[in-house]
């Protein structure tokens, strides 16, 4: 007995896949891409020719399981895509004896097999089809196969050795669903630190690479022998972990559910406050006379909902021992259902919150409201592991050049609020560029003098943790500590001797106690004497 069941017809007209209005449902159009229409697939159930027939409890799990496929992909693209199984085909094969384990298995070609037989017996053709499923979870794997689901390119078959059903086999057909749309894997940027990753960073008063440590170094998302996970974004359904949305960089550069204008290019539209609505909300509806699933409101075509830019960066080339240059993509996005708003590094997700340490699955690596965020905070300088052990050590590469000679402007990103209106949950986000002043040029003249010597008086235990790195250093915090110390007049000191070599009368008075403010001005007075420093500039201006 062959078994076909089939899906619903489309007998409705093209009006009634309606153009998005404010308040009115978005279904996906006769158009169709890899990522957009409404695309009819063939589900085809393989299992051995000695195994029972395809029965109804299997197609209930199926249909159950394509409901919420449709529903995932609608409400990731804003109504532009429905994926639905038209038909249903039950197709039994004659399992083989595979000589490298003696073992039954599927058979050599058994894609095609499988096609031929539709062909044969149904009279359907696969190739009409904008999608083939072959659902092989009733059949043993083939030798060595080491995958749950498999995508082919070009081409529009997929396979799961996974069964349909609720958690691991829904993110396996929404996963390699994803990669027929068009996205690649999500992977994560991890400071991993094990036998395989050890991650270092240049410390500049040294000369030296050392081991990175979150307890000297703290925030530093990627560095020399960075592990970038390949399936590690815990957020999105394109990693291995959750079956959450895509994430707004593949939105818009691979299946371009979102627009330029809803993901502004910040070299472009430059600073100002931003608000970027989340984009992990929307409402599936399904149209049953038409069977197409779509959404109750799609994307707003004039909000935003990601901040983007290009930044140039030097990544070491192993193969030829050297860095060389290269054009990285950030994208800022805000993620209700995770309340955070959270920033990728092309297609790999940062960890901007050091709580969560090195646990793969932690998904506490966003900024909150109050955050503040830098740009250059993710070296524009660095180096992807292989997982070699003790590999960048092993290398033996040059000094990198200084990040503020690579990026000698930068993004500061300041979380402001959330709220809510009738388009969705928001976070206001200000964008300032920053610009690279020396340490010790306290007042931005180009100069290292008197007047910046009084200026740190004038400042003399300052609070700056409110002010971004280089505010601080104009305040006289030079080691963004979010305080003005004694410290800091040593570093002043160190930065004055070696760029003039001269003393300065110190004869400005602040409001401090007498002997505290003894203490900064003889420090500033015995040195500034003294002989030049030939290690202070590096120590200061270099990371």
């Amino acid at each position: 007995m062959h078994r076909l069941v089939s899906g619903f017809a489309i007998v409705v007209s093209v009006t009634l896949l309606a153009q998005q209005h404010a308040s009115a449902a978005v279904y996906p159009g006769r158009g169709i891409t890899a990522s957009t229409g409404n695309q009819r697939g063939l589900y085809l159930v393989l299992r051995p020719d000695t195994a029972p027939p395809l029965n109804q409890a299997k197609i209930d799990a199926i249909r159950a399981s394509e409901t919420l496929t449709r529903e995932f992909f609608a409400k990731s693209s804003g109504g532009k895509l429905d994926l639905r199984y038209a038909d249903i085909v039950d197709v039994p094969i004659t399992l083989a004896v595979n000589p490298q384990d003696n073992q039954l298995h599927r058979p050599n070609d058994w894609w095609g097999i499988a096609e031929n037989y539709v062909r044969s017996n149904f009279g359907l053709e696969p190739e009409a089809y904008q999608l083939n499923l072959f659902d092989v979870s009733a059949t043993p794997e083939d030798v060595n196969q080491g995958w749950s689901g498999v995508a082919t390119f070009p081409g529009n078959n997929l396979a799961m050795q996974t069964p349909p059903g609720p958690g691991w086999g829904q993110l396996v057909v929404d996963h390699e669903l994803g990669h027929r749309t068009g996205a690649p894997h999500s992977s994560a940027w991890r400071l991993s630190d094990n036998g395989n990753f050890n991650p270092h960073v240049w410390d500049a008063q040294k000369k030296a690479y050392v081991e990175y440590s979150p307890t000297i170094h703290g925030l530093s998302p990627v560095a020399y022998g960075v592990e970038l996970d390949e399936y590690g974004d815990p957020l999105s359904v394109m990693g291995n972990i959750s079956n959450g949305t895509f994430s707004v960089h593949q939105k818009r550069v691979n299946m371009g559910w979102l627009s330029s204008g809803q993901v502004p290019d910040l070299n472009a539209t430059g600073d100002g406050t931003y608000r970027v609505y989340a984009h992990d909300q929307l409402q599936s509806t399904l149209n049953a006379q038409a069977n197409v699933m779509g959404v109750v409101n799609g994307y707003d075509a004039n909000s935003r909902y990601g901040l983007t830019f290009n930044r140039n960066d030097q990544v070491f080339n192993k193969g030829v021992n050297a860095f060389q240059t290269r054009t990285d993509a950030f994208t800022l996005e805000y993620r209700a259902q995770e309340e955070g708003v959270f920033v990728y590094l092309n297609d790999g997700l940062l960890d901007l919150d050091l709580t969560g340490g090195s646990d793969r699955n932690d998904r506490r690596r966003s900024l909150q409201v109050g955050d503040r965020f830098e740009d250059i905070a993710v070296s524009p300088s660095y180096f992807v592991g292989t997982g070699a052990a003790n590999e960048w050590a092993a290398i033996g590469a040059p000094p990198p050049t200084s990040i503020y000679q690579l990026r000698p402007s930068w993004f500061e990103f300041d979380v402001l609020a959330k709220g809510q209106d009738l388009i969705g949950s928001y976070v206001d986000v200000d964008v300032s560029t920053v610009s690279y002043v020396p340490p010790g040029d306290l007042n931005n003249d180009g100069l290292f003098n008197q007047l910046d010597v009084n200026k740190f008086v004038a400042h003399w235990r300052s609070d700056t943790s409110s002010l971004n790195r280089v505010g601080q250093w104009m305040a006289g915090d030079l080691d963004n500590s979010g305080l003005v110390d004694l410290d800091d007049a040593s570093l002043l000191r160190t930065i004055l001797i070696y760029s003039t070599g001269q003393s300065f009368g110190l004869t400005t008075s602040v409001p401090e106690t007498p002997a505290s403010m003894l203490s900064v001005i003889a420090i500033l007075a015995v040195v500034l004497t003294q002989a030049r420093s030939p290690l202070a500039k590096a120590s200061i201006t270099s990371r």
